[in-house]
């Protein structure tokens, strides 16, 4: 929910804080906090080195839900080190992933059958009342019942962010324009609103201009070129021809299998029957 991770500009931090924001400089796209009105976050790479280096300050902590850094991020050894140099590292997943294994603390969450949910497509008019098909096994938890009963324990947490006391409120909170209960969204099923089109006739496009932006402002305030360029890869058969004749493959990675999502599914041994090993195609 991007809303409630820093996506909705009533809880926009200050632009002192922005600007401390690692990567706020470097990447003011996604880390700055100039025209764009989204969800910021930082860049990982950065994320390491200050693990790494403490610069441009220490990072101590990390709290990773559903992320397996250890196995989608470049060059694994350094990343290992980064992990195991912090004070503190929780990991919240359904497996025991190469990362958890480094936490100090693995916190077992529920899987989508495992709970009542909101659910929503971008693009769809459609919202729906995802529900649970058994009840949570052992000591798993919702993702936001952790969020919640963690600020609950923080003294210095801001409730703004997170008023709910538990999942039932926050179900509840989600569908409130509907008029409904989120039980009695269960038994409806789902919620639909009527298709709008040509929405830029009343409101024109979500730019800083209104217009469809082939030359983008929002690029030229920041600094970038506002027409699309081509940028040569730092390593290839132009930027570097020295290294051709030992290099002459470019190497294209983000291919993906439709019996994995991300780094996930690997260890279901009906999902790893259909690709046992990892794969590398190569032009004749």
């Amino acid at each position: 929910h991007g809303l409630y991770a820093g996506g909705d500009p009533r809880f926009k931090l200050s632009p002192e804080v922005e600007e401390k924001r690692i990567g706020s400089k470097q990447y003011p796209l996604i880390s700055g906090s100039g025209p764009v009105r989204g969800l910021t976050f930082v860049h990982a790479a950065l994320s390491v080195e200050a693990m790494l280096t403490g610069n441009p300050y220490p990072l101590k902590a990390l709290y990773c839900a559903g992320g397996n850094p250890m196995v989608n991020q470049q060059n694994v050894k350094r990343v290992g080190e980064a992990l195991r140099k912090l004070d503190l590292l929780v990991v919240a997943d359904f497996f025991m992933t190469p990362t958890a294994e480094l936490a100090d603390y693995v916190l077992p969450v529920t899987h989508w059958l495992e709970r009542d949910e909101t659910c929503d497509v971008m693009y769809l008019n459609t919202v729906a009342a995802r529900q649970k098909a058994i009840e949570p096994l052992f000591e798993c938890w919702d993702d936001m019942k952790i969020a919640i009963e963690l600020v609950k324990r923080l003294p210095w947490a801001d409730r703004r962010f997170l008023p709910w006391n538990d999942t039932d409120e926050f179900n509840d909170f989600r569908i409130r324009g509907t008029g409904l209960s989120f039980e009695a969204f269960k038994k409806q099923g789902y919620v639909t609103v009527p298709r709008k089109y040509k929405k830029h006739e009343q409101s024109g496009f979500k730019t800083p201009t209104g217009k469809v932006e082939l030359y983008s402002t929002v690029f030229e305030k920041l600094g970038y070129d506002p027409l699309p360029s081509f940028t040569e890869p730092p390593q290839s058969p132009t930027s570097t021809p020295e290294l051709l004749k030992d290099y002459p493959l470019i190497l294209i990675t983000g291919g993906r299998h439709l019996g994995y999502f991300h780094s996930e599914g690997r260890q279901i041994p009906s999902l790893r029957k259909l690709v046992p090993d990892p794969q590398i195609l190569i032009h004749p």
